[in-house]
């Protein structure tokens, strides 16, 4: 409903859903769409390395998430804090 960024890893589109607090995943062979996860609040920029998902959560200051990219599965806490916070 309200995609802000994208990132793709040549297979897979990723989109940060603002509106619906989700992660979508678009098969870019098959053009099918997945929720891979849904996140504690608006996702902000993505990017994906290494088949892990990074995502700036823009609250709680402005934590960086990482999620496994084929899964959703949550890999702990954020990554790193930018020590701001953003809404």
């Amino acid at each position: 409903n309200n995609p802000r960024y994208i990132a793709t890893d040549g297979a897979y589109l990723y989109i940060s859903d603002q509106m619906n607090t989700a992660i979508r995943k678009v098969d870019l062979f098959d053009n099918s769409v997945t929720t891979l996860v849904g996140t504690p609040m608006q996702p902000g920029p993505i990017a994906v390395v290494g088949g892990m998902v990074y995502v700036h959560l823009g609250t709680l200051g402005g934590h960086i998430h990482k999620y496994d990219a084929f899964s959703g599965s949550d890999l702990g806490s954020s990554v790193a804090s930018l020590g701001y916070n953003v809404t």
